[in-house]
């Protein structure tokens, strides 16, 4: 009698892609911070209390000003935009933590290294995708780590 032998299947030393579990729970808690930080950032300049500050500054300073102070008020807007850019990124990266494709770049599918997630947890392509992602945006292409 021939008996038939179970043979498990290989299972993959990290089943959610290439990073471990002690990994991901630093991506996620860098990640946290870095959301709570952004949600606390939007909500001062979007507070009364950082309106009136706002105010209180402008109407401190000398009327030749106005010239700086469109520029100033320029260089807020865009930096609250910016904050809500990156909270989305956040957000996302937050919700993919978990899944078999977080940490992978999302057009090659390679492996995004690890010293790369660490500066930029939020990262979705790989250093290499992400140069090509700025050239043809037509920037300078600089990404982080």
């Amino acid at each position: 009698m021939t008996t038939v032998r179970h043979v498990p299947l290989a299972v993959p030393a990290h089943p959610t892609g290439h990073l471990d579990a002690a990994q991901r729970l630093a991506l996620r808690e860098v990640l946290l911070r870095r959301h709570a930080a952004l949600l606390a950032t939007l909500r001062l300049r979007e507070s009364d209390d950082g309106r009136i500050a706002h105010a209180a500054a402008f109407l401190a300073q000398d009327g030749d000003d106005a010239p700086q102070r469109d520029a100033d008020r320029e260089v807020d807007l865009a930096q609250a935009d910016q904050a809500r850019v990156e909270l989305g990124q956040v957000v996302a990266a937050i919700e993919r933590l978990d899944g078999p494709d977080f940490g992978r770049c999302k057009r090659c599918g390679e492996a995004i290294g690890w010293a790369r997630l660490q500066a930029r947890p939020h990262a979705d392509l790989c250093i290499g995708c992400a140069e090509q992602a700025e050239r043809a945006a037509g920037g300078v292409a600089h990404p982080s780590m």
